[in-house]
């Protein structure tokens, strides 16, 4: 496996982030859920983050990187006046979901696991 700044695996895993990441999946099952941080109005749709690596793990994306498979996640920071929280699930408490525009939302760290 490469490694640098021009490793072609880098540019792989990039590119996968910007192509894959960050859209509103399909089911939005808590989009009608008050929200916790903005009482009064309902959560929404939008894209769920958590902040539980071990969670999250079961969503991660796969790379294939030098004829080995890796789980690929995104370390992301969030402006605070855009994450909403389903208030009236409790197993929910470390789920976090942005609405609308994801133009607030910057990964900063790449995260990978062999998954082999």
């Amino acid at each position: 496996m490469g490694s640098g700044r021009n490793s072609e695996n880098v540019l792989n895993i990039v590119g996968m982030i910007y192509q894959f990441s960050f859209r509103v999946g399909p089911s939005q099952v808590h989009q009608n859920c008050l929200d916790r941080f903005n009482p009064g109005h309902k959560v929404g749709k939008g894209v769920y983050f958590c902040p539980e690596i071990k969670i999250s793990e079961d969503y991660a994306g796969y790379a294939n990187l030098g004829g080995k498979k890796f789980k690929v996640l995104l370390m992301v920071r969030v402006k605070n006046n855009k994450i909403r929280g389903c208030g009236s699930c409790q197993y929910l408490k470390n789920y976090y979901i942005i609405n609308g525009t994801t133009d607030e939302v910057r990964p900063y760290r790449i995260l990978l696991k062999n998954a082999n």
